[in-house]
């Protein structure tokens, strides 16, 4: 995997789920206090992940394309093996 690949794919990674996460764990842990805070601050992380991850996806995703050699081919699901090995 180049290193392009390697940066779309941490950046397009799901962030908002530890922000779910850490919202349960404090909830479990008793927090009532500011929970109110803590919801309100994760659906934000959540929304603006998910605004800015698919804003993005589509440029950053051309921009990989592009770094592409000139005789590269796309992998075709017919291509791909399915089964036992051997």
């Amino acid at each position: 995997m180049t290193w392009p690949e390697r940066a779309t794919i941490a950046w397009l990674d799901p962030r908002g789920i530890a922000s779910v996460v850490l919202a349960l764990l404090a909830l479990q842990a008793g927090i009532d206090t500011q929970i109110g805070i803590i919801l309100e601050s994760v659906v934000m992380v959540v929304f603006c992940s998910v605004m800015l991850h698919g804003l993005t996806a589509p440029l950053i995703g051309r921009a990989v394309a592009r770094r592409e050699p000139a005789g590269a081919t796309a992998v075709r699901p017919e291509d791909i093996r399915t089964g036992p090995v051997g």
